[in-house]
C-alpha cells in the first residue's frame, strides 16, 4: 500500500502517492469494520496514519468500548450521558486493567539440565455449558492449570459447593451480562485471580460468594446477589463495573484494595464495611493499587473548571507518568494530591452583593490606640482633636469599616433597587428596618461628632472613591450563585498529613441507595471514598472507634439519618462533599471525634447542617452551609469544635447554635440571613466568638440566651432585623471590640426577663441526644464576676444603641454609640452599672438614660437630639463632657441622692443642669458653658473644619472620653487532640448482665 498523505488544498480528501484519493467519509466507512488490534497496527504504519486515526475516535473506537463485557461505560453508574476526552484511550486503560491479573506470574528459574527441551505451555480455553465439553464448573475445575481461561456459556448453574482456587484462573461468562448465572462460593488461595460477566449468587450454606484470605482477585462487569465479598489481609480485591443486590462487601485489615464503578442497592447491612487496623503484611498487587488510588483521587479535566487566580495551584503530576512499576519509595504517598472541587467562593459572593453586604472589615480598636500620640503628661490617651488628626493620618493601612458611611447618609442613599436588595430578606411591613438617614447637619462630614476615630477615619478615606465604590456596591448576586474554585489540600499542614496517613482501600464513583448504609469504618479501619453517590440510605458514612477516613468529592443526600455519621475518636478529612436533603444532620460528630470538614457543600437539611456534642471536636473550616432547617452548625453537650471561615447563611433556624455547655472557637465566618440569631448561645455554652460577620439575619444578630456565656470580640453584627446582640439572663458574657451598626432594633440589648420573641423553640431540641440528657461537663465553668462591654462601635441602629435591664452588675466602658434612632443607652436595672469613657454622639433621643443605681464617669456625651444624660436614680455622675445636646446637658428627676461633679456641661436649652424633684443632690465642681461661648469658639476656627472644632473650647483635660489601650482579643489556641491514657472500671452500677464495660461506653 501506498503511504498516505493529506493533499493541502483539499484538507476533506486522504491521497495514496498515486495522488487520486477517496472522501474522508469512505475511509471512516472502511475503517469502521476493523477490530480493534487491526486499528492499533494501522495507527503504526506512519505519523499521518496515526493523525488520521483521530477522526474514528467517536465513532469505531466507541462502539468497541461500548460493545465489549469486560467493562461498562467510563462514567457508570453516576454520569453515563457523558464523553470521555479519548474513547481510544478510555478502551487502552480498560483493556490494560482487564490484563493487569496476570502480572502475578512468576518467573521461577529453572534448574533441570533439560529445560531446554521443556515444550512451552499454551494457556487453554475451557468451555463450560451445555453441549460444551464440561457440563459444570467442577468438572472445568478438575482440568484446569495455571492461567486457563474458563467461559461459561448462557445457563444457570447451581452448583451448591465451595470451591477452593489454588491455581490462578480466569472465569468469564460468554453472551450478555446476566444470561450466566453461577451459584458458588468460591475461595481464593491462588496467587490470583478473575471473575468477569457473571452473575454470582451465594449458595444456600453460606453467605459467602467470594472470600480472599490471599492472594489477588479481579472482578470485572459482574453481578452478586443475596450475599457478601469477604476479603481479608494480605488479600487484595479490585472490583470494577459490578453490581450488587442484596450483597455487601467486608474488607478488614486491608491496606490497599479497589472498589470503583460499582453500584450497590438493597443491602440489609453497610453496602460496603471497612474494619480493623491496616496490616503491613502485602502481596504483588500492593504498588499497583497504591498507584492506582493515586491516579483516581488526582484532578483530571483542569481545563473545566475555573481559576480563581493564574497562580493558584501548580501542576503535580505529568500525565505521561506511568501508572506501573511503582518503586517501593513512593508507595502509600499521597502528599501531590490536589483536589478541584466547585464550591461557592463566600468571599467573593460576599464582597458582589449589594451595599448591605460586607465588603471590608473594620480595624482594630488597637490599632489607632497604638498609632495615637501619648499624652504630654504621660496620662491615658485621649480623644484630642490632635490626637484624632494622628489617627486619622494613618488610615490608609488600616482595613476600614463596614459600610461606606457616607452612604448611609440621607444624601447618598438615592438608589432605591440598591436599597430593596439590601432588605430583601426582611418582611415590606411598617416594622421593617431601613437605612438610617442622619440629618446633614449631624452627619459626620461636617467635623461636629466625638467617637472613636477608626469609624471616622474610614470615612475620611472612603471619600474620594465613593462613586466607585458605590458603583461596585449595588452589585446584586442571588444565594445560589456560585464560582468553581480550586483548593489545594496539600497547602492545609494538617490536612496534607492526613492525607498521607490514610491508606486501606480506596471506593471510588460508586452509587449506593436503599441499603441500611452506605459505608461503615470501624476498628482503626481506614478507607478513601471518592466521588460517591450515597442517597436513600439510614446513614451515608458512619465512621467510629477510632477509624480514619478521607472523604472527596461525594454527593451524600436524602439518607434517612445523618449524611456522615463520626463518633468514638473517629478522625479524617471531609472535603468537597455535597450534602443536602438528609432527615437528620448532614455531617454528626460525637465522642471524641475529630475530623477536618473543609469545602463542602451542606444545605437543605431537614434538621441541622453540622451538629457536634458528646465532647465531639473537629475543624470546620470553609464550607457553604445553607438553608437548613435547624442550625447551621449546632454544638452543645460538651462538643469543642473550631468553626472558621464558612459562610453560613439562609438557615431557618440559627446560622451558629451552641448549646447545653457547648465550646468552640468560632472565628472569621459569614453568617447572613437567617431566620434565627445569627449566633445563638444558651444553657452555660461558653464559645470565643472571634472576626466574623454577621449580617442580614431575619431576628437578632448574636442571642446570648438563659445562662449563655461566650466572648464576642472584633465581630461586624450589621442590617440584622432585631437586635443587633440580643442578652437575656445570661451569665455575664464578655463582649469586645464589635462593630454594631444598621440593625432594626436595639444594638445591643440586655433583658433580665423571659422574651416570647426570643425563647427557644422546638429547633433547639436535639432528639438524638436524649442518653446525653445528664451530661455535665466535669470542668466548671468559669464565668466573669459582671457582664463586660467594652470596645464596641454601635451606630445607625433603629433603636437604642445600648439597652441595659439586666439582673446582674454590667461595665459599660470605651464604647463609641453613635447617631442611633433612639437614645444612646438606657440603664433600667437594680444591679449595679458602670459606665466608663464612652463616646455618645448624634443619636436620635438623649445620649445617656439611667433610672437605677449607677456611675457615670469620664464619658463624651455630644450632639444628642434631646439630653444629654437623663438621671432618675441614686447614681455618680463626675468628669463628664456634656455638649452640643438639643435639650438639657444633664437632667435629674426624682433622684432620692445623686452626685454629679467635676463635669463640663454645655447645652443648647438652658440651665445646662436641671434639678427636678431631687431629695438629696450634691452638685459641686462643674463647669458650666453657655451657648454663646461654643459659637464664638467656631467662628474664630475657621481653618479646622475636619476637626472636632465645636468642642475646642474643652481644655485641659482635653475633650473626654479617655481611652485606655485595649487588651489583646483572645488567642485561638492550635487544634489539638486528646489521647485515651486509661479506663476506670466502676465499682457500680454495672449492666444488668453484669458486664462492667457497659457502663464504661
Amino acid at each position: 500500500m501506498s503511504t498516505l498523505t493529506i493533499k493541502t488544498e483539499n484538507s476533506s480528501k486522504i491521497l495514496p502517492g498515486d495522488k487520486s484519493g477517496l472522501p474522508l467519509e469512505l475511509w471512516q466507512i472502511i475503517l469502521s469494520g476493523l477490530s480493534a488490534w487491526d486499528l492499533c497496527q494501522v495507527c503504526c504504519v506512519c505519523k499521518t496514519w496515526n493523525s488520521f486515526m483521530r477522526c474514528v475516535d467517536s465513532t469505531r473506537w466507541k462502539e468497541l468500548y461500548l460493545s465489549s463485557t469486560e467493562w461498562k461505560h467510563p462514567k457508570w453508574p453516576l454520569n453515563i450521558e457523558s464523553e470521555p476526552s479519548s474513547w481510544k484511550l478510555e478502551y487502552k486503560e480498560q483493556y490494560l486493567s482487564s490484563k493487569f491479573w496476570q502480572n502475578g506470574i512468576k518467573n521461577v528459574p529453572i534448574v533441570s539440565c533439560l529445560s531446554v527441551l521443556k515444550r512451552n505451555r499454551v494457556k487453554k480455553l475451557i468451555n463450560v455449558g451445555p453441549g460444551q465439553e464440561h457440563e459444570n464448573l467442577r468438572s472445568a475445575l478438575l482440568v484446569a492449570n495455571d492461567y486457563d481461561r474458563i467461559c461459561v456459556h448462557p445457563g444457570i448453574y447451581d452448583e451448591q459447593f465451595e470451591m477452593s482456587s489454588k491455581i490462578p484462573f480466569e472465569l468469564v461468562g460468554c453472551g450478555e451480562l446476566g444470561s450466566v448465572i453461577l451459584v458458588v462460593c468460591i475461595e481464593q488461595i491462588a496467587p490470583t485471580g478473575r471473575l468477569s460477566n457473571l452473575v454470582l449468587r451465594a449458595p444456600w450454606f453460606t453467605s459467602f460468594i467470594l472470600k480472599v484470605r490471599s492472594g489477588f482477585m479481579q472482578i470485572d462487569n459482574c453481578i452478586l446477589e443475596d450475599g457478601m465479598i469477604y476479603a481479608q489481609n494480605p488479600g487484595t480485591c479490585h472490583v470494577r463495573f459490578s453490581s450488587f443486590r442484596h450483597a455487601a462487601v467486608i474488607l478488614q485489615h486491608m491496606n490497599a484494595t479497589v472498589i470503583e464503578h460499582c453500584e450497590f442497592s438493597q443491602s440489609d447491612t453497610a453496602d460496603i464495611i471497612v474494619e480493623g487496623h491496616v496490616k503491613d503484611d502485602k502481596n504483588w498487587t500492593y504498588s499497583y493499587l497504591c498507584q492506582h488510588t493515586r491516579n483516581l483521587i488526582l484532578p483530571h479535566a483542569q481545563s473545566d473548571v475555573l481559576e480563581e487566580k493564574s497562580n493558584d495551584i501548580e501542576t503535580s503530576t505529568n500525565e505521561n507518568t506511568p501508572k506501573t512499576n511503582v518503586t517501593n519509595e513512593n508507595e502509600g504517598d499521597v502528599s501531590h494530591v490536589i483536589t478541584v472541587v466547585e464550591v461557592p467562593d463566600a468571599a467573593d459572593t460576599v464582597k458582589r452583593n449589594s451595599v448591605s453586604v460586607v465588603t471590608e472589615r473594620m480595624s482594630s480598636v488597637s490599632e489607632w490606640v497604638n498609632n495615637a500620640p501619648s499624652n504630654p503628661e504621660g496620662s491615658t490617651p485621649s480623644l484630642t482633636t490632635a490626637s484624632v488628626a494622628e489617627a486619622w493620618s494613618v488610615s490608609e493601612t488600616s482595613n476600614g469599616s463596614l459600610y461606606d458611611l457616607d452612604d448611609l447618609g440621607s444624601n447618598s442613599v438615592t438608589d432605591p433597587e440598591s436599597r430593596q436588595s439590601h432588605h430583601s430578606s426582611f418582611s415590606s411591613g411598617d416594622d421593617s428596618p431601613s437605612m438610617i438617614q442622619s440629618d446633614s447637619e449631624d452627619d459626620l462630614s461636617d467635623g461636629s461628632v466625638i467617637m472613636l476615630p477608626h469609624l471616622r477615619q474610614h470615612h475620611l478615606r472612603l471619600t474620594q472613591s465613593k462613586q466607585s465604590r458605590k458603583q461596585n456596591d449595588n452589585l446584586s448576586v442571588d444565594s445560589s450563585y456560585f464560582k468553581p474554585i480550586r483548593f489545594d489540600l496539600t497547602k492545609d499542614s494538617t490536612a496534607k498529613d492526613m492525607l498521607n496517613q490514610v491508606k486501606g482501600c480506596l471506593i471510588h464513583a460508586c452509587r449506593m441507595s436503599h441499603s441500611k448504609g452506605g459505608v461503615m469504618v470501624s476498628l482503626q479501619g481506614q478507607a478513601i471514598i471518592s466521588e460517591c453517590d450515597i442517597s436513600n440510605v439510614s446513614y451515608g458514612i458512619r465512621c467510629i472507634q477510632n477509624a480514619q477516613v478521607i472523604i472527596l468529592k461525594n454527593k451524600i443526600h436524602h439518607c434517612r439519618t445523618s449524611g456522615i455519621f463520626m463518633r468514638l475518636a473517629s478522625s479524617g478529612l471531609v472535603a468537597g462533599n455535597d450534602i443536602h436533603s438528609n432527615l437528620e444532620a448532614g455531617i454528626d460528630i460525637r465522642k471524641n471525634a475529630d475530623p477536618i470538614i473543609q469545602h463542602n457543600r451542606i444545605h437543605n437539611g431537614k434538621r441541622s447542617g453540622i451538629v457536634v456534642l458528646g465532647s465531639g471536636r473537629g475543624q470546620i473550616e470553609r464550607n457553604d452551609i445553607y438553608e437548613n432547617k435547624e442550625a447551621g452548625v449546632y454544638v452543645l453537650y460538651g462538643g469543642n469544635p473550631t468553626i472558621s471561615g464558612n459562610y453560613i447563611y439562609d438557615g431557618h433556624a440559627a446560622g451558629i447554635a451552641v448549646n447545653e455547655g457547648g465550646k468552640g472557637i468560632i472565628t472569621d465566618n459569614t453568617i447572613r440571613g437567617n431566620q434565627w440569631g445569627g449566633i445563638d448561645i444558651r444553657h452555660e455554652a461558653n464559645p470565643i466568638v472571634i472576626d466574623n460577620t454577621i449580617v442580614n439575619g431575619i431576628g437578632d444578630g448574636v442571642v446570648i440566651g438563659e445562662r449563655g456565656i461566650g466572648s464576642l470580640e472584633n465581630n461586624i453584627i450589621s442590617g440584622n432585623a432585631g437586635c443587633g446582640v440580643w442578652i437575656m439572663n445570661a451569665n455575664n458574657p464578655y463582649i469586645h471590640g464589635n462593630q454594631i451598626n444598621n440593625n432594626g432594633d436595639c444594638g445591643i440589648m440586655l433583658v433580665d426577663k423571659s422574651d416570647v420573641l426570643h425563647e427557644g423553640t422546638a429547633w433547639m431540641l436535639y432528639t438524638g441526644v436524649d442518653r446525653y440528657n445528664t451530661y455535665r461537663d466535669e470542668q466548671q465553668i468559669t464565668t466573669s464576676q459582671s457582664t463586660i462591654i467594652q470596645y464596641n462601635n454601635i451606630y445607625h441602629n433603629q433603636g437604642k444603641g445600648m439597652s441595659v435591664q439586666h439582673g446582674d452588675k454590667v461595665v459599660v466602658k470605651f464604647n463609641a454609640i453613635h447617631a442611633n434612632q433612639s437614645d444612646g443607652m438606657l440603664i433600667d436595672q437594680e444591679a449595679k452599672v458602670e459606665v466608663i469613657s464612652n463616646s455618645v454622639t448624634t443619636n436620635k433621643g438623649s445620649g445617656l438614660v439611667t433610672s437605677n443605681s449607677g456611675t457615670v464617669i469620664g464619658n463624651g456625651v455630644f450632639e444628642n437630639r434631646e439630653g444629654g444624660i437623663v438621671c432618675c436614680n441614686q447614681a455618680t455622675i463626675s468628669h463628664n463632657d456634656v455638649v452640643g445636646n438639643e435639650n438639657h446637658g444633664i437632667t435629674l428627676h426624682g433622684n432620692l441622692s445623686v452626685n454629679v461633679c467635676n463635669n463640663r456641661v454645655q447645652s443648647k436649652v438652658k440651665p445646662a443642669v436641671k434639678i427636678d424633684q431631687v431629695k438629696n443632690a450634691v452638685i459641686e465642681n462643674n463647669i458650666i458653658y453657655d451657648e454663646e461661648t461654643t459659637q464664638l469658639n467656631n467662628e474664630h476656627d475657621t481653618d479646622r473644619k475636619g476637626l472636632f472644632s465645636k468642642s475646642d473650647f474643652l481644655k485641659n483635660p482635653d475633650v473626654r472620653p479617655h481611652i485606655d489601650p485595649p487588651p489583646e482579643k483572645s488567642q485561638i489556641p492550635p487544634h489539638y487532640m486528646s489521647d485515651i491514657t486509661h479506663v476506670t472500671v466502676p465499682s457500680t452500677d454495672i449492666c444488668p448482665q453484669g458486664s462492667n464495660i457497659c457502663s464504661i461506653l
